[in-house]
């Protein structure tokens, strides 16, 4: 634990904080108190501005990695919180590129204007300096970040427009009947020159510009309209199933006030009942806004869509809180089948997960299932349904009719997987 003068100091009235040309190594935010940041022109000093408190100082050399651009002196005394070089760089990693590159460009260009001032100021006399090396280099890594970033949403952008974006789907079994319940719809890029893109390469960039809305509308309606087809499919085969369907949300839909009416016209574009669609958001979203999220979800429920936990067991949400959401399903984290199962505490970990979500009245899924033995465990310990590629990977949607069709059109077939769990359990004792 730092103590308190590793992070905060108090600056008498008078004192320089630091000087023009120094090599910067922290910024400060100043807490109380008023600081004046000025420059040498020649003999004389030129204040530039004044400070106070709330704002921030020093922090153009740590972000630039150049010398101080300018002499801070404490007009009063001050109380300054410091923010380390550490700090200040580890949230600039985590900003947008193109902002990163947006914030260089205005450094450099707030720098050169300073620079020309200057030399005007006293006849032309002080050459240009150019940043160091290494900031010459970070500065490119920016700029070509923020590029690749910008390619890559231009690039979506035509990808939606074209229709380049398809679903893959991957069916959730019901763990007492073999049979297939629901399918999840996930998003793919088939790019025209790369081939199938996964999610990952992309879902962050569009959440970042904002195009994740445009995204998660044209999933949600394809999504009904695959349901409506994939349920079609599967009455012709004789069964009566009631197939459902989910989709992946995000908060800035659920920040979105027209999200649920746009749902609400998709339902009814294709005839599809709401109970029939189910939103998935992962744990760390239902906690992060849990006001705005609560007021969207009961928006869902008062139209009868269903919900379900996406990840859970990886996020940070509160056991206390999560009765408080409207939710219908906890989908258990892949993580959990596959490192938690092999041994004793991570097997009753996943049988208390399990509990809990029927504590709640829940119904609860398994992800990421490839083994046998883990769908054993798991169908011992009561789990509802089952998802992943012991069972299928997500699919085309073809393939998807091909599974309604092969699973459903066998009725020894249908049964064949819970039967085979069953004696697996048994063999085991």
């Amino acid at each position: 634990m730092p103590t308190t003068d590793e992070y905060r100091r108090t600056i008498p009235a008078g004192t320089v904080i630091f000087h023009e040309g120094e090599t910067g190594n922290c910024a400060y935010v100043i807490e109380r108190g008023t600081v004046e940041i000025s420059t040498q022109v020649g003999s004389e000093k030129m204040v530039i501005a004044r400070r106070v408190a709330g704002e921030i100082f020093g922090e153009m050399a740590v972000v630039d990695n150049r010398p101080r651009s300018a002499t801070v002196t404490a007009v009063t005394e001050c109380e300054l919180l410091i923010l380390s070089a550490e700090q200040l760089h580890a949230r600039l990693k985590r900003l947008d590129p193109v902002l990163r590159m947006v914030l260089t460009v205005i450094l450099e260009r707030f720098r050169d204007t300073m620079q020309r001032f200057k030399s005007e100021a006293i006849g032309n006399l002080i050459p240009y300096q150019p940043a160091s090396t290494q900031g010459i280099e970070s500065q490119l890594q920016a700029h070509k970040e923020a590029i690749e970033r910008l390619e890559l949403e231009q690039s979506l952008k035509k990808a939606i427009a074209r229709k380049e974006l398809v679903l893959h789907y991957q069916p959730l079994i019901c763990c007492k009947t073999g049979r297939i319940k629901s399918f999840e719809a996930l998003v793919r890029w088939q790019h025209p020159n790369h081939g199938m893109v996964p999610p990952g390469a992309f879902i962050a960039a569009a959440e970042q510009s904002g195009l994740i809305c445009d995204i998660s509308r044209y999933v949600i309606d394809k999504a009904c309209e695959s349901l409506t087809m994939l349920r079609a499919e599967a009455q012709a085969m004789g069964t009566t199933e009631d197939l459902s369907i989910s989709v992946n949300v995000t908060a800035r839909e659920f920040a979105d006030e027209a999200f649920v009416d746009y749902i609400t016209s998709c339902l009814e574009r294709h005839n599809t009942a709401p109970h029939s669609l189910a939103l998935e958001i992962t744990e760390s979203m239902l906690m992060k806004n849990a006001e705005v999220t609560l007021r969207t979800l009961k928006r869902c429920r008062d139209i009868g869509l269903s919900i379900s936990i996406d990840d859970f067991g990886t996020g940070y949400s509160s056991f206390s809180h999560l009765h408080r959401f409207p939710v219908n399903t906890l989908k258990i984290d892949r993580s959990f089948v596959a490192e938690n199962l092999g041994e004793a505490s991570g097997k009753e970990m996943v049988r208390a997960m399990i509990a809990l979500g029927h504590g709640l009245g829940l119904e609860v899924v398994a992800e990421g299932i490839e083994h046998p033995h883990q769908a054993s465990v798991l169908q011992l310990f009561g789990c509802d349904y089952f998802q992943g590629y012991l069972f299928s990977k997500p699919v085309s949607f073809d393939a998807a009719m091909a599974l309604v069709r092969e699973w459903r059109g066998d009725e020894e077939q249908a049964f064949q997987v819970a039967n085979n769990l069953r004696q697996s359990i048994r063999a085991a004792g």
